[in-house]
């Protein structure tokens, strides 16, 4: 399949490229969901990050690991993206207080894992995708390649967020009954080798 053949999004394409991300990723997904459902400990939460960074290859240092980890248990983090909150994606990726920054990707993951239809998942690869989908179907009016390199370099989780609203809200597309979960798998599964 090539990208002229899922060009156009539907809720047959994302429900076919939800498949083909589910039957790749099971077991890593299954362990994430199982790590996910613990009770919050120090510990676990340490495993989780761990986990999270190495099958996503977020490519966060072990030392950053442990101060991330450090950090969403004793804020409360975790808590925080259960429920759903606001800013919480931001939290975790910037925090220079505990001595790391723009990890934006990881802590998108982090998030969704916690509330997968709270937050979706922030990755060039489905910035990418947007950005060629929006060229044929102006689902956002200032989504450009210059947009895309401002969501990337200020680290803009709202703005990206509310491009990814535009998307599944676009008229055209009656993505009404696709879940924001399966809107993550279709964009970076489609998009997977459009970016290296």
């Amino acid at each position: 399949m090539v990208f002229d053949d899922w060009k156009k999004p539907s809720e047959e394409v994302v429900k076919h490229f939800t498949n083909v991300f589910e039957i790749a990723n099971h077991r890593s997904e299954m362990e994430l969901k199982r790590l996910f459902d613990q009770e919050p400990t120090e510990e676990n939460i340490g495993k989780r990050v761990n986990r999270l960074s190495a099958i996503y290859g977020t490519r966060i240092s072990l030392p950053d690991q442990k101060l991330i980890a450090s950090f969403i248990f004793k804020e409360g983090i975790f808590e925080d993206a259960v429920a759903g909150k606001d800013g919480v994606v931001e939290k975790i990726a910037v925090n220079e207080n505990y001595g790391y920054n723009h990890c934006l990707s990881f802590a998108s993951k982090f998030c969704s894992f916690c509330n997968p239809e709270v937050y979706p998942i922030y990755d060039s690869v489905v910035l990418e995708v947007l950005r060629r989908l929006n060229s044929d179907y102006h689902f956002d009016a200032a989504y450009d390649k210059a947009e895309m390199k401002r969501i990337r370099n200020n680290l803009s989780y709202a703005r990206f967020c509310k491009l990814i609203d535009n998307f599944r809200n676009h008229v055209d597309f009656h993505l009404e009954n696709c879940k924001l979960r399966e809107i993550d798998k279709y964009l970076w599964t489609s998009g997977k080798g459009l970016v290296d």
